[in-house]
């Protein structure tokens, strides 16, 4: 009985001392806790962006499971760049109408952990029709503000005068119209440093004339015909002010046109110079020829054009009135971030009485509009009920440019 009790004892207590081993060597894993590691995570923000071409984007970055925040920024198929400080900015020019950047952004403390992020450049939606027109109108809209001007600037002073009884040439005071589309005009001595002309609709033009030497014995028209040299500054009540400069004499010309037209409802900025050639013969009929080469630079909010244009027109008049007319152009410009150009453009026109002609064998229109080097339209001409006209031919669809009634 003894002996049974003692080996009872004996087992308790070893069973007892085994316990005590296993807590004491950290058989508990509560008394001594080993966590895992904390997975870092990097996140983007925005997660999708859409841009236009040159649009910026500032991204932001969230790196947690780290004390280690720093980062690396990368554009991984190389469109568009990005700073360190995440601030992508896209490129000016894409090819097609959108591409699609990828943007990355690395943690330092562990290179397989990265925010990604989409931008989706596209360019804005724009009519190709209005491009078109834009390039081939505007560079002529121009050409012919200068020539306006010329000819109001130089009319109003023959105005003035002829009031003033025909002796001196008047280049100060004012001019009223009396009613609209009136050929009268009333005049007053004031102001005494500059002629304005106020036309009956509301318009008020200030000319500020510099320069004007030539002939005075017969019109305006002649005035600017024949060897001159005028300077003017013409300034409208819609805030065009320009400043025009024409010179022609033994055959040769010179101008400059300088300054801001308003033109479809927009500011332009105005530089360009022209040089050119002309002849005048009077015998028993009348002839004309004129030569223009004009370069130069336009400029609006979102228009920049390089200016590279050819003029020439002929006139004869014996019993009938003949004209040819030819313009050549090879323009460029850039408008909504895309370079668009005037290719090789030839526009040879012949008239008689004001009416076309020869159109089989003199009339020319061939020419090319490009879009970032690839060619999107080509210049064509027909007829079309009763009237000769002139396309840029686009992929959907023809733009009307210039027409001329045949009969």
């Amino acid at each position: 009985m003894n002996s049974t009790i003692k080996h009872i004892s004996l087992i308790f207590t070893v069973m007892t001392i085994s316990i005590l081993l296993i807590i004491n060597c950290g058989g508990d894993s509560s008394n001594n806790p080993t966590a895992p590691a904390a997975e870092i995570t990097v996140s983007i923000s925005p997660f999708t962006v859409t841009l236009e071409p040159g649009g910026t984007q500032q991204f932001s970055v969230t790196i947690s499971g780290t004390e280690d925040t720093a980062v690396t920024w990368i554009v991984e198929n190389d469109i568009g760049t990005i700073t360190q400080n995440g601030l992508y900015t896209a490129p000016s020019i894409i090819s097609g109408q959108s591409v699609t950047a990828i943007v990355k952004v690395i943690s330092n403390a562990d290179a397989t952990k990265e925010g990604v992020s989409t931008v989706t450049i596209s360019k804005p939606p724009v009519e190709l029709s209005t491009i078109a027109q834009d390039g081939y109108n505007t560079p002529q809209y121009m050409k012919s503000t200068g020539e306006e001007a010329l000819a109001l600037g130089a009319e109003a002073v023959w105005q003035a005068s002829l009031i003033n009884g025909g002796q001196t040439l008047i280049t100060t005071g004012t001019l009223t119209q009396t009613a609209v589309n009136s050929d009268n005009f009333t005049y007053s001595a004031s102001p005494n440093d500059k002629l304005v002309v106020k036309f009956s609709n509301g318009t008020t033009v200030d000319f500020l004339i510099s320069k004007m030497d030539g002939d005075f014995n017969s019109n305006s028209e002649n005035f600017l015909q024949q060897p001159h040299e005028f300077q003017i500054t013409m300034q409208i009540s819609d805030g065009t002010d320009i400043e025009i400069y024409s010179y022609q004499n033994n055959g040769q010309k010179l101008g400059t046109l300088k300054g801001s037209v308003v033109y479809k409802n927009k500011t332009w900025q105005v530089d360009i110079d022209l040089q050119g050639t002309y002849s005048f013969d009077v015998g028993s009929g009348s002839s004309y020829e004129n030569e223009e080469q004009i370069s130069g630079t336009l400029s609006s909010t979102d228009f920049s054009m390089t200016m590279n244009e050819y003029y020439h027109y002929q006139s004869i008049y014996v019993d009938n009135f003949v004209e040819n007319v030819e313009r050549r152009s090879n323009s460029t410009w850039v408008q909504n971030n895309t370079t668009y150009a005037l290719k090789d453009v030839v526009i040879r026109k012949a008239f008689f009485n004001s009416k076309p002609s020869e159109l089989d064998s003199y009339w020319i229109v061939q020419g090319s509009l490009l879009e970032n080097n690839v060619q999107i339209g080509q210049i064509i001409s027909g007829t079309e009920t009763g009237y000769l006209k002139i396309w840029m031919q686009l992929a959907d669809e023809n733009v009307l440019l210039e027409q001329y009634l045949l009969n």
